[in-house]
């Protein structure tokens, strides 16, 4: 859900032009009375001109709507036209002192770098003493120079200046937040018509399935069954494009928050098991070796059976599409940490270096384009990260080109249950018809009652 933004202090249109311009007048009395009354500047017709252009200066700004006066554009300019009049008041006449200047443009800086208001207000004040120190004369001779008038001077520029800052500073972070939220929420709605819009082909593609099924069946009663082969290509984009929209769902839930967990006591064995023996037909027909090695059989710990069989088979798929010779082998055991890991190596093509740090996000392919030579949406590395990540563990890869990959799951120890703690092996009864469905889709398989709803898919309603 997007948060609104938050409302700044001097948010109000009226109230800021308000003090905006009030502080500027307090900051031309300042710079008016420099002029006026240091000697000998007060006779000079130039100063009195000065004077003039700071008092039209203002009345012009009077005059400019509010959306035009708080623009960057005119906010320098009146930096700029201040800066360039107290270069004339201090390089004019030669008995204002010149460590004005200096301190004039530090308090600007400070009014640039300044965290906050208040803070740059005492940092002026502590650079307006500067005025008095820097110039050292006795307590008789502060009337006739400068010295004293100075030190109102950069004290009132600099609570100009500082004030200017904190409103455009202020409005930068308004216009980043506004971004910010309109950038969310523009997630949100993405997520929301990916969901919606992939329950709507989901529904089609259960009936294509389903009477491919019919067909099939009654092909086998007729003794066809050299034409059940016209059926492999249907069933197999079928499958490809469920796959893809069962992955868009879960990530546009995940997005939104509407992806439930249904963490429980979990045997890894027997979800290894499973969709080893579902994918094994597919890396024989490549001519590969699919071995599974598992030194910890009662391993059992507190996942989400859906999440890892779709993280497993994605890992398996993933494997086997990208590796020509040779096999996969998945192995469950200790890593170094002590923890426990589930790992996917294979013998393919790997990756190169540079790709590994966008190895995990959505839709990124090492071989992207019209003419890449595999096949895939991107998705699947990016949901086993999350499927993992949302039950506290955590995925790792290793790869070079031409020598593998392997992959690492590995389990947080406090995730890990003792054999006695938790349910029976569920390789043949899982814990719930729901959890059934969600690893028969998961391993490719169709639940029993003959659909493809995964127990996830509750968390989103069907379109509105």
């Amino acid at each position: 859900m997007v948060e609104p933004h938050h409302r700044h202090p001097f948010e109000d249109p009226v109230a800021r032009r308000r003090n905006l311009l009030l502080l500027r007048w307090v900051n031309i009395i300042a710079t008016s009375s420099l002029l006026l009354f240091s000697q000998p500047t007060w006779d000079h017709p130039a100063a009195r001109f000065l004077v003039l252009a700071l008092l039209a200066s203002n009345a012009l700004l009077h005059a400019l709507p509010t959306a035009w006066l708080f623009g960057e554009r005119t906010l320098s300019g009146v930096v700029i036209f201040d800066s360039a009049i107290t270069l004339g008041v201090v390089l004019g006449f030669g008995e204002i002192e010149k460590h004005i200047l200096v301190l004039y443009f530090f308090v600007i800086l400070l009014a640039a770098v300044g965290r906050s208001f208040r803070e740059t207000m005492l940092a002026a004040a502590a650079t307006s003493g500067l005025a008095l120190v820097l110039r050292r004369k006795g307590l008789e001779q502060l009337w006739e120079s400068s010295v004293l008038l100075g030190a109102p001077f950069i004290f009132c520029s600099g609570m100009f200046y500082a004030y200017l800052s904190s409103q455009l500073r202020q409005d930068r972070e308004s216009e980043l937040e506004q971004a910010r939220d309109a950038a969310l929420e523009a997630s949100r709605l993405k997520s929301a018509f990916l969901a919606n819009m992939s329950h709507e082909i989901r529904t089609p593609l259960n009936v294509i399935l389903g009477y491919t099924e019919v067909i099939r069946d009654r092909l086998e009663e007729a003794g066809a069954e050299d034409r059940l082969t016209l059926l492999e290509p249907i069933t197999r984009a079928s499958m490809r494009l469920l796959e893809t929209i069962d992955g868009i769902l879960d990530l546009s839930k995940m997005e939104i928050g509407a992806f439930v967990l249904r963490p429980s006591a979990l045997p890894v064995a027997g979800v290894i098991r499973r969709c080893v023996d579902d994918l094994k037909l597919l890396a024989e027909k490549k001519g590969l070796s699919l071995d599974c090695r598992i030194d910890e059989p009662q391993a059992v710990i507190r996942f989400d059976e859906y999440c890892l069989s779709r993280s497993l088979r994605n890992l398996l798929s993933n494997a086997i599409k990208f590796t020509h010779r040779g096999g996969v082998t998945v192995r469950l055991a200790r890593g170094a940490s002590g923890r426990l890991e589930l790992s996917v190596a294979d013998t393919g093509i790997g990756m190169a270096a540079e790709y590994l740090p966008r190895l995990f996000q959505a839709f990124s392919q090492e071989d992207a384009g019209h003419s890449r030579r595999f096949e895939g949406s991107g998705l699947g590395l990016a949901l086993v990260k999350r499927y993992v990540e949302m039950n506290g563990a955590a995925v790792r890869a290793e790869s070079s080109k031409g020598r593998g990959s392997t992959f690492v799951i590995e389990f947080p120890a406090d995730g890990e249950l003792l054999a006695e703690d938790g349910a029976e092996p569920s390789e043949s009864h899982p814990a719930s018809p729901e959890a059934a469905a969600d690893a028969a889709l998961a391993c490719g398989e169709r639940p029993a009652d003959g659909g493809y709803e995964t127990a996830h898919d509750a968390g989103l309603p069907p379109g509105r």
